[in-house]
């Protein structure tokens, strides 16, 4: 009996020991996370403590500094380079160059890194550089962390963890406002929500991230625990209730923000995340007539959908309720929000094919665009910053823009069963994280929203936590037998 009291001890400390660490991690995450959401905010805001106002200034001073700014990029480009070979170790790989995701992600950040380096102190004229390389860092701390789970069986961890955290974080901060005395944004005389961020597109674009994470995670919650017993049914019940909150103040926000560039990111990543439960396999003991007849019907609803909206528009275009007016004037020729954003295209692509292979370098494009490209008929050219992906080709060149969309088509061409076969009938992480980084992608092409640090370091999370491919999970030698 003493041997095993002994025994059962030991397996109870270091079973407390892990799950002391995992929350550890994730208490870290989480205030990262935090950090990065807040970042705009804390760079313009005064500390309680003066220790921390201190901290706080000189750390703006050190990023924006013409002479200094290269000691904060080398530290976080270590720390990428780190992340991204420690993955590539736990993948248990035989070669680096026989992953293509991660050899695209790391030729991206080179070419980000040459075109710093190329004309430095010239390109500290900002912090898009920084921004993109926390970014990125981000997203390959988070790849390592769940990889690193994955060794101890548990694959979902990390994602998870990182859902909720992030969920809860956009709901919480969803609904404060900037102090008296910053910009204010309207549509036809409605304040525009734009919560502790600079401008209303940036607060949408986090709002819809959140509020697809927030369906996700109620789908997959409604989706578990049928047949289990009261407690973890109490459980799934806490959690619904959570996910049902988080989904209506973000859905405020979003809604509020009258981003249409959010708008249509939230309804890709529900589309997405339709599209995953339609696909669910024929076998599934939990699959109901509604979603039969839904699967075999999907087709003829996005007709139907596609012919109310063609009708809504001819009937409701100048309608004065703001809302379904915002709805309506994507296809307005008279609005010149986005009139602004298609005249900057042509040159855009002149810029790249002048310099296709190195391009402007950092801080440079906006500027000759103004000097050389613009068109007669723009009063400013502060749109051509509003397409992340041509300001990539503008600002890498070809390569470096290939790269990136490379990498991103390597994270959405591949499905869940290439996980190893680890999909539970419920949602898996895996494709929430993929569904909840779309308003993302997609606010790159009409909000600007890449070089901003409170879309940055979650979309780029997200992204990593979505890809597939993660490595052979470590199998226990009771499952062997």
């Amino acid at each position: 009996m003493k041997d095993e009291d002994k025994e059962s001890k030991v397996v109870g400390g270091a079973r407390n020991r892990r799950v002391t660490a995992l929350m550890l991690r994730a208490t870290v995450a989480g205030a990262l996370l935090l950090l990065s959401l807040l970042a705009w905010w804390l760079q313009r805001s005064e500390m309680p403590w003066n220790w921390l106002e201190i901290g706080r200034v000189e750390l703006v001073a050190l990023c924006v500094s013409k002479t200094d700014q290269w000691q904060v990029a080398a530290c976080v480009g270590l720390y990428f380079g780190g992340f991204l070979y420690l993955g590539h170790l736990l993948k248990g790989e035989q070669a680096f160059w026989k992953n293509p995701r991660s050899m695209a992600v790391a030729f991206f950040a080179i070419c980000a890194v040459v075109a710093y380096g190329r004309e430095y102190p010239g390109s500290t004229s900002g912090n898009d550089f920084l921004v993109l390389l926390v970014g990125l860092t981000a997203g390959q701390a988070a790849g390592f962390w769940r990889l690193w789970e994955r060794r101890d069986g548990r694959d979902d961890f990390a994602a998870r963890a990182f859902l909720i955290s992030f969920v809860l974080l956009v709901a919480g901060l969803s609904w404060l406002e900037m102090e008296a005395g910053s910009v204010e944004y309207q549509y036809r005389g409605r304040q525009r929500w734009q919560g502790l961020w600079d401008t209303p597109n940036v607060y949408g674009v986090l709002m819809a991230m959140g509020f697809v994470a927030s369906v996700g995670l109620l789908l997959r919650a409604v989706g578990s625990g049928r047949g289990e017993p009261k407690v973890k049914c109490f459980l799934q019940a806490v959690r619904v209730s959570l996910c049902l909150v988080a989904m209506t103040m973000t859905g405020t926000g979003l809604i509020h923000s009258y981003s249409r560039g959010a708008w249509l990111g939230a309804a890709c990543g529900l589309l997405l995340l339709v599209r995953h439960w339609l696909k669910r396999p024929a076998n599934d003991r939990t699959a109901s007539p509604v979603l039969v007849f839904t699967r075999n019907t999907f087709p003829y609803w996005l007709l139907i959908g596609a012919s109310l909206w063609v009708m809504g528009f001819w009937t409701l275009r100048h309608t004065e309720m703001p809302l379904v007016r915002r709805v309506f004037t994507v296809a307005n020729p008279y609005d010149f929000s986005w009139r602004n954003r298609v005249a900057v295209v042509p040159g855009s692509l002149q810029m790249i094919g002048e310099r296709p292979l190195v391009g402007w370098g950092w801080g440079k494009p906006t500027a000759a665009y103004e000097r050389v490209y613009k068109p007669a008929h723009l009063t400013e050219g502060a749109a051509v910053t509003l397409n992340d992906y041509l300001m990539l080709g503008m600002t890498l060149g070809i390569p470096g823009l290939w790269a990136f969309l490379f990498w991103l088509w390597m994270i959405f061409r591949r499905n869940d069963a290439e996980e190893g076969g680890f999909v539970a009938k419920a949602f898996s992480v895996t494709t929430i994280c993929r569904a909840a980084s779309l308003p993302g992608l997609i606010g790159m092409i009409f909000d600007g929203v890449l070089f901003r640090m409170a879309i940055a370091v979650p979309m780029f999370v997200l992204l990593e936590l979505g890809s597939a491919g993660f490595g052979p999970r470590r199998v226990e030698p009771t499952e062997r037998a």
